[in-house]
């Protein structure tokens, strides 16, 4: 962690608050550490921006729909005697009879 970052974040609380807004120590130390308080600042957006990125992946990999397979026993002909039957992949969401109801 960038102690001095942390540092000019307390100012700044502390300055919101209304206090010590004209002390020259604390002005001074703000202008000298302003780039450490960017860096702070930064990496503390950049870890949230993670855990929220691996949140939302967690999200979609439980929401994630799974394709259905069927396997179809071979027809008797030669190709599929060799191949075997024909595969069918559906989504899980379609539902034929939906369809054929507006047929």
């Amino acid at each position: 962690m960038n102690w001095q970052g942390l540092v000019v974040e307390i100012i700044r609380i502390i300055w919101d608050h209304g206090y010590y807004r004209q002390n020259p120590w604390l002005q001074k130390i703000h202008d000298y550490w302003y780039d450490c308080w960017v860096q702070y600042k930064t990496d503390e957006t950049m870890r949230d921006v993670d855990r929220q990125t691996e949140e939302i992946q967690r999200y979609w990999k439980a929401d994630e729909p799974k394709p259905v397979v069927i396997e179809h026993e071979p027809d008797g002909s030669k190709a599929q005697d060799l191949l075997g039957g024909t595969i069918e992949i559906k989504a899980s969401w379609y539902d034929e009879t939906d369809n054929q109801a507006g047929v």
